[in-house]
């Protein structure tokens, strides 16, 4: 009997829902896939946003040296040895996975309570509630099989084997939003529509292509793709570029001891580069004043580097180019994505009308405008229509609610009251 359906995008970058805990002044519709651990990284101190916006204390003595994990889902997916080494955590992987669903089952767990309180509800979790769980396309079974025991482990089902847990695709569960929202939008929600999603993430980026058969059914059209791609990608180039004035040894002392003070100076180059980029003002710079975001990182550079990061006042100065450089390897292997999409699209003779970015990435101008001064003029596809949907990070958690929803019908035989009296948490 399925009363409560939970779309749950357990995304590298982020998870929605309307607010979360300790998220600050940061509250929005997302969450980082993000755990920060005690020394002994055995108890998860916290999660989501609140683990990465606490600012470091100048005062180097009273910095903890607290675990901050993530990017932790990538090593579930087909990742080369080399992407291994780079993103290489500190504890197993399914330990991270585990810890992770535990945390937000908790606030699902209370979010559901709250509302069934309210509305005089009586749920049982384990009994009255479905997860629906959305994985990259990639995803072999074995993938989902060790999600699925996680999510037990996690407490969020209590048999291997329940049906309260599904899982769907990133980009089906986009295209299935897409297709009740943003192609009525735009008046192509009609039979024949043909269009394309590229789920932009903080891991991969996954591209599926779909024909509206009828209202309520999609078929697809190419062989879904995806890579590893995502603006997680940009944040290493930021990182790695930091390693070309500070030298290897102190940026690896910073991960390996002070992971929570380098992942608060990603999130600052976020904040005001990654999230401000547009590739439209050729003087765009910013500068990161080192002592602020980093204070421990001083003491650990050599006196060659000191010397010149003195004179340079502590300041990394980004301009333009340098910015636009760790863009770019990212973006065109999205864009080498979507031309072969197009171009197995052309092969079968099937015109595509539409193409619609979502996930946190599709949020940057900058790819935004590289795709559609690309795409926009398309010798075949003329006249696609590029678009990003209104709140594209919550699309795919969407999508897997709607998806629960239909699931739902079909297992409990549902007429239209009863759908209406179901809840939904995404």
């Amino acid at each position: 009997d399925i009363r409560v359906i939970v779309g749950l995008a357990e995304d590298i970058m982020y998870t929605t829902n309307v607010t979360w805990p300790n998220a600050g002044d940061n509250i929005s519709y997302k969450t980082n896939t993000v755990l920060r651990y005690d020394d002994s990284l055995r108890n998860v101190e916290s999660w989501g946003q609140s683990a990465l916006s606490k600012p470091p204390d100048r005062r180097v003595a009273v910095n903890k040296r607290e675990k901050v994990l993530e990017l932790f889902k990538l090593h579930l997916g087909n990742l080369s040895d080399e992407l291994k080494e780079k993103y290489k955590l500190t504890i197993n992987y399914k330990v991270a996975i585990t810890d992770y669903l535990r945390e937000i089952g908790k606030h699902i767990k209370d979010t559901i309570k709250d509302v069934s309180d309210e509305a005089r509800w009586e749920i049982d979790f384990m009994e009255n509630v479905l997860l629906v769980l959305t994985v990259p396309a990639e995803y072999t079974q074995k993938e989902k099989a060790t999600m699925r025991k996680c999510a037990l482990d996690a407490g969020l089902i209590d048999d291997l084997d329940s049906k309260k847990l599904e899982f769907t695709t990133e980009p089906e569960a986009a295209a299935i939003y897409c297709k009740d929202n943003v192609l009525k939008e735009h008046d192509l929600a009609t039979s024949g529509t043909i269009f394309m999603i590229v789920d932009c993430g903080g891991g991969t980026v996954d591209l599926t292509t779909r024909k509206l058969l009828n209202e309520n059914q999609l078929g697809e059209i190419t062989e879904r793709a995806g890579d590893y791609c995502g603006s997680s990608f940009i944040d290493g180039a930021f990182l790695d570029h930091l390693r070309t004035i500070l030298d290897n040894h102190p940026m690896d002392f910073l991960k390996e001891n002070y992971y929570g003070q380098m992942q608060y100076m990603v999130q600052n180059f976020c904040q005001n580069v990654k999230f401000e980029f547009t590739g439209e003002d050729l003087n765009f710079s910013y500068e990161m004043d080192l002592n602020e975001v980093s204070p421990v990182i001083s003491q650990y550079v050599s006196d060659e580097v000191r010397k010149r990061m003195e004179e340079a006042e502590w300041l990394i100065k980004l301009d333009y180019e340098t910015i636009k450089s760790m863009f770019d390897p990212v973006v065109e292997r999205i864009l080498r994505m979507i031309r072969v999409q197009l171009e197995n699209c052309k092969e079968k003779g099937s015109k595509c009308s539409a193409m619609l970015l979502v996930g946190g990435f599709s949020q940057s101008e900058y790819l935004q405008k590289r795709i559609r001064d690309e795409f926009s003029d398309h010798e075949y596809h003329r006249g696609i229509n590029i678009s990003v949907p209104i709140n594209p990070v919550a699309a795919v958690s969407r999508g897997a609610a709607i998806y629960g929803a239909s699931f739902a019908n079909s297992v409990n035989d549902m007429d239209d009251d009863e759908m209406d009296g179901l809840m939904f948490v995404i």
